[in-house]
């Protein structure tokens, strides 16, 4: 018997099976070390970049291709992937120096699969049989990371689910949501993922309140930091990794839907300490993820208190020096500094594949509020120093100058003759009217309700719970319609004092 949620589940794997990362822009001038790539992430993380580096960065296609080919014949039982990998490569590398396809491997790989796969199943059956939860739970899950290998993400997908009706703790639930969130990262499911998020941070703020000693509730972070010393150590770290993870990912599934500001409190939360998910995302990620994100949504103070002034944060940042110089230099109103070493950034970051698709909204947005920021502390400024310290002509400043402007994200206006920006001088007349009439409403505000309270306190007007079908009840509902009428009238009253004082 399937859940109805095992159900839904099953269901919105169906209809999102040929989802792909959104497609990003051609780089030819990218500066990457692929080896570092392959060193980052492990399985199918390490295959998924691979191969976007492949498709949008043709100067490093046949090195990229390669490496893809020696990951999945030495750790996969993917033979389409192969196939397709090596078609790709052939096509690339010039003549004659592609590597012939190992077709001994492709039947000898194809044959070992199947097999496998009749094993797993024969053993996930007896295991129902047996009617044993965890012999069901632990075949489904080898069963799952079988299709994983072979490169079928659907049913590995669909197996993850279905272990959810064999788990017994919390613990186990856990375990179930990371899988299915991690293949559902892998296949851009991100509504599916981030429904499973939810739950996953449920399931580990309950865990750590019941089976670590903490107080809190379900989902909180700082349970975790707040467990009893009694507390299992290796359990508790055991936790709080997975919660680390289960931040990273909820990061992604918010960067996808362009919530920057949203991702990047979900980045900034990730415990340094405890974060380990080669099979996700990297240190180096985090940082430049979060990064660019605070960039583009937080304001100075929050730039200062969540991101400059977090000794987790720092730890991060210090993996990826290039991004940190950038934060340093925006913080430090360095903006010119700050720009180029974005735009230094940039081909790599286009070849990110969570993050490639993002850049040029993301870079937009850093800009803008580095103009913004620029322009805050001064009545008037000069066009051409701007200018010079954006990189910009003076005519392309005033376009941005004047979207911004209209946006109202900038309070001034543009002399084009003298080549200032001037800030817009506050009418304070009408500031100093506007106070004085929010004063006069206040005050007719306050009056009234205290007139009104005098008048119901002088009819001896009060509400009671009382029985209904006592006839006590209905005199005092008689005699309470008498004082309410006459308290509205002394309101009306009360109110009409009020406009005559104001006039």
């Amino acid at each position: 018997m399937v859940e109805p949620m095992v159900v839904d589940i099953l269901n919105d794997v169906e209809q999102n099976e040929n989802v792909q990362p959104a497609a990003g822009a051609i780089v030819q001038n990218a500066n990457l070390d692929l080896d570092l790539i392959v060193s980052s992430y492990t399985g199918y993380a390490r295959y998924q970049r691979l191969i976007y580096i492949a498709d949008h960065c043709p100067p490093l296609r046949v090195q990229a291709l390669s490496m893809t080919l020696n990951y999945l014949k030495s750790e996969t039982l993917d033979v389409q992937a192969y196939v397709e990998c090596h078609r790709k490569l052939v096509a690339s590398a010039p003549a004659g120096q592609a590597p012939a396809q190992d077709t001994q491997w492709v039947e000898a790989t194809r044959k070992l699969a199947q097999l496998s796969l009749e094993k797993l199943d024969v053993e996930l059956r007896s295991s129902k049989q047996s009617a044993i939860k965890e012999s069901i739970r632990r075949g489904q899950d080898e069963l799952a990371f079988h299709f994983l290998r072979m490169g079928d993400l659907s049913s590995a997908l669909k197996n993850y689910s279905r272990t959810r009706e064999y788990c017994t703790n919390h613990l186990q639930e856990l375990d179930m949501c990371l899988n299915v969130i991690r293949i559902s990262v892998y296949s851009c499911n991100w509504q599916h993922a981030k429904s499973h998020i939810t739950k996953a941070e449920a399931c580990s703020g309950v865990e750590v309140g019941r089976s670590l000693g903490a107080g809190g509730y379900p989902g909180d972070a700082s349970a975790l930091t707040s467990a009893a010393p009694s507390a299992k150590p290796k359990e508790r770290e055991g936790v709080q990794r997975k919660l680390a993870f289960v931040q990273a990912a909820s990061g992604l599934v918010e960067l996808a839907d362009s919530r920057y500001r949203t991702a990047a409190r979900q980045f900034l939360a990730v415990q340094f300490d405890f974060f380990n998910c080669p099979e996700l995302l990297s240190p180096a990620n985090i940082a430049t993820y979060a990064s660019l994100c605070a960039l583009a949504t937080f304001d100075r103070q929050d730039m200062r208190r969540l991101v400059m002034s977090s000794a987790n944060f720092r730890q991060f940042l210090e993996v990826e020096p290039a991004v940190r110089d950038v934060v340093t230099s925006f913080h430090q109103a360095n903006y010119a500094a700050c720009l180029a070493g974005m735009e230094r950034l940039k081909p790599t970051l286009l070849l990110d594949l969570y993050l490639g698709s993002h850049v040029e909204s993301l870079f937009s947005e850093i800009r803008k509020r580095a103009l913004t920021q620029y322009f805050s502390p001064y009545v008037s400024a000069d066009l051409d120093k701007m200018a010079s310290t954006f990189g910009t002509s003076v005519p392309a400043l005033e376009d941005e100058l004047m979207r911004l402007i209209l946006d109202k994200r900038i309070a001034a206006r543009i002399d084009s003759n003298k080549r200032l920006l001037v800030a817009k001088q506050a009418d304070l007349r009408s500031a100093v009217f506007e106070s004085a009439l929010q004063a006069c409403r206040d005050w007719k505000r306050r009056n009234s309700a205290a007139i009104l309270h005098l008048a119901v306190s002088k009819a001896n007007l009060c509400v009671t719970e009382s029985n209904p079908a006592s006839g006590a009840a209905s005199a005092a509902a008689s005699a309470g319609g008498a004082a309410s009428a006459g308290a509205g009238a002394a309101a009306t009253a009360a109110a009409g004092a009020c406009d005559d004082a104001m006039q």
